[in-house]
């Protein structure tokens, strides 16, 4: 089977050649003869390697004439408009056959943005790359951008550096998503216009994305605890996350668990839209969550440390600390006491080290959403980070501090659900607790 993105790019360039022999008076006219030959016989080899006999005779009926017929202009030098004709109609017929061509493998896009949460994907594309006999897996991480107070973009981010040297990443760039028009397009970012912190590249919206794909396929970058479904709170809090745009928009969204699901549909069941509950049955699958089924095969020996990371944890139990971008919204006021005196408890163990991953947005949180306390929580991250007695983590690989820490402490967030799912311990931080309480006012 041949690849999508050669099938679309080769119709592009034999239409050219038409318009080209079409337009030319003369051979002197032309681009080079050799130009036409070199697509032709690399068409004439991937036929040969990638369709079936019966299609490669198909195509050798109009290539081998074709080559046969360029070949003798080649070696001629005046004009031949009679043959000039001749191997028009054959490239059209290519064209037609090219177009029509059912040997062709299904083009699966992924969209990933920030190169953290690729393992919301990750499992997919591996599954997409061990079928490479019938799929052709595209990774191309989409620029995003910062948001000020007012709304307005700051400035360009893009991920493409960030990601696992074995995936071969795609510049969004180099590719028209609009003429591949793939089979299928994973996104994992559902927010569109409605998140106040980032957005990824408007281009890419899933109201565009629909357009230019035959099925578009929602992954959540993130986890729930399981849900229990008569507690209405609970249920409100994930249907926040049902309604959105990248929910609404794609065809599949695919979520952890039935329970999830049910959450789901009952968010978007009407008033909220006249869409009925079979729709969304069919349009919301639970088949599980790529990052909870990596997080269950995680291994030390997949992980590379750097040395002054394994000098720092060598003969201590490590305890991943996890601080999210809820918290410092809801008690800004409580966040950055709490955080000092968590840093202060660890610096004075010798037993036991801290690996500090916060969000990879929360300082644009911050900067966003509670900008009073940026440079605080600038200089006390700069503090901890110089300091070297704890490890601060802010690369992309969140699977490698899982891996390597032997407890969780930190807020409740949807890291903390994947830790759970190793059987080591999790414990929640309460902000309103220090261990070094700042003594009692004077009365």
């Amino acid at each position: 089977m041949i690849d999508k993105q050669f099938q679309r790019k080769t119709l592009d360039i034999l239409e050219e050649m038409c318009r080209d022999i079409e337009n030319a008076t003369s051979l002197k006219k032309m681009r080079p003869i050799a130009e036409y030959l070199s697509v032709f016989r690399q068409m004439e080899e991937i036929c040969r390697k990638d369709l079936s006999p019966e299609r490669q005779a198909a195509y050798r009926k109009c290539l081998h004439p074709l080559i046969a017929s360029m070949e003798r202009l080649e070696r001629k030098r005046g004009t031949d408009k009679k043959k000039l004709v001749s191997c028009s109609r054959l490239i059209h017929q290519l064209c037609e056959q090219l177009r029509e061509e059912q040997e062709v493998k299904k083009a699966m896009v992924f969209l990933p943005y920030n190169a953290s949460m690729w393992d919301s994907m990750e499992g997919v594309w591996k599954a997409a790359m061990a079928d490479k006999e019938h799929c052709s897996p595209y990774v191309v991480p989409l620029p995003y951008y910062d948001k000020n107070p007012d709304g307005t973009f700051k400035e360009q981010h893009c991920d493409i550096d960030r990601f696992p040297k074995e995936v071969p990443v795609i510049d969004w760039r180099t590719i028209d998503l609009e003429k591949l028009h793939p089979d299928i397009i994973i996104i994992h970012d559902p927010y569109d216009d409605t998140n106040h912190i980032t957005t990824i590249d408007p281009k890419y919206y899933a109201k565009n994305l629909r357009k230019w794909t035959d099925k578009l396929v929602y992954i959540p970058y993130f986890v729930f605890p399981e849900p229990d479904l008569n507690n209405q709170r609970v249920c409100n809090y994930i249907g926040g996350f049902a309604k959105q745009m990248g929910v609404a928009l794609s065809n599949l969204t695919i979520v952890q668990s039935e329970a999830v699901r049910e959450a789901y549909i009952r968010a978007l069941l009407p008033p909220t839209t006249p869409l009925e509950r079979s729709y969304w049955e069919k349009h919301i699958l639970a088949l599980g969550s790529p990052k909870i089924d990596k997080v269950r095969n995680l291994k030390k020996e997949d992980f590379s440390l750097p040395e002054d990371w394994r000098r720092i944890i060598e003969g201590k139990k490590v305890i991943l600390y996890n601080t999210s971008v809820t918290d410092v919204v809801r008690i800004t006021n409580l966040f950055l006491p709490k955080i000092r005196d968590v840093l202060a408890v660890f610096r004075a163990s010798k037993e036991v080290v801290l690996w500090w991953r916060p969000h990879p947005l929360l300082e644009s949180t911050i900067q966003r959403m509670c900008p009073e306390i940026l440079s605080e929580y600038q200089e006390l991250v700069k503090e901890y980070r110089e300091g070297g007695w704890g490890i601060y983590d802010d690369t992309s690989d969140m699977h490698r501090s899982i891996a390597f820490s032997d407890a969780f402490y930190g807020d409740g967030s949807s890291m903390a659900v994947l830790y759970r799912m190793t059987g080591k311990p999790v414990l929640v931080q309460n902000y309103k607790v220090l261990c070094n309480a700042p003594p009692p006012a004077a009365k």
